[in-house]
């Protein structure tokens, strides 16, 4: 079935222009107080045998070499399968089928089939006449298939002008209110500080500057 990943419309419609191959997603943290982005993570390199390890006191105070950890708790590895969940509109076509509409673009597959019981699970999403959240779009209606390429770590300002690129932001050559240039970086900043939810927003904004998996990928056919 594969894993899937979730996507606001803006991002879609960057991989659907083959702009957008790679994501970042925080690497949730043990809140402290003393410490914004998290309490007890060190990633270090060790000179000895030349390898990169990591120590995560949110898991245990072992150091793992960044192969280990990222085998044992990243989300994504490479090889993965991804579908995409992207803003959906739903209307119902018959027997266990439905009509769906993606926000991103306004295209349509006219026909989406379910067995009865997964039918049962998603029709009530159906005729509602309003857009409905990524979290909720089935597997079934998915039509953007993700294979990941790489998993890595990094603090979130360890990005550059090239990576925000890849994130699928581009230079805007325009000024904000305050007279600075709109540039992919800073474009990838302000929109990343709207995805932090208030609560843990001082341990993972932009200027908390916390750890992050980096994930690449490219688009394959349907799977």
């Amino acid at each position: 079935m594969g894993k899937q990943i979730l996507f606001n419309t803006k991002m879609v419609q960057a991989l659907l222009d083959g702009k957008k191959t790679t994501t970042r997603r925080i690497i949730k943290r043990t809140p402290s107080n003393e410490e914004p982005c998290g309490y007890g993570f060190w990633k270090d390199f060790n000179y000895t045998d030349k390898r990169w390890y990591i120590k995560d006191y949110t898991h245990s105070p072992v150091w793992w070499t960044l192969e280990e950890y990222i085998s044992k708790f990243s989300k994504y590895h490479v090889g993965d399968i991804l579908y995409v969940r992207e803003t959906w509109l739903a209307h119902s076509r018959g027997i266990n089928t439905l009509s769906v509409k993606y926000r991103a673009d306004d295209a349509v597959n006219e026909l989406v089939s379910f067995t009865k019981e997964r039918f049962n699970k998603f029709y009530k999403f159906a005729d509602q006449e309003k857009w409905q959240p990524s979290l909720f779009m089935p597997l079934e209606a998915a039509r953007i298939f993700l294979k990941v390429t790489d998993v890595r770590i990094e603090r979130l300002h360890d990005i550059t002008t090239t990576d925000a690129t890849k994130e699928g932001f581009k230079d805007d050559d325009k000024f904000n209110d305050k007279g600075e240039l709109l540039t992919s970086l800073g474009n990838f900043s302000r929109l990343w500080d709207t995805t932090i939810k208030k609560d843990q927003f001082k341990m993972y904004s932009w200027d908390s500057n916390p750890y992050v998996w980096v994930i690449e990928f490219e688009i394959i056919q349907n799977v």
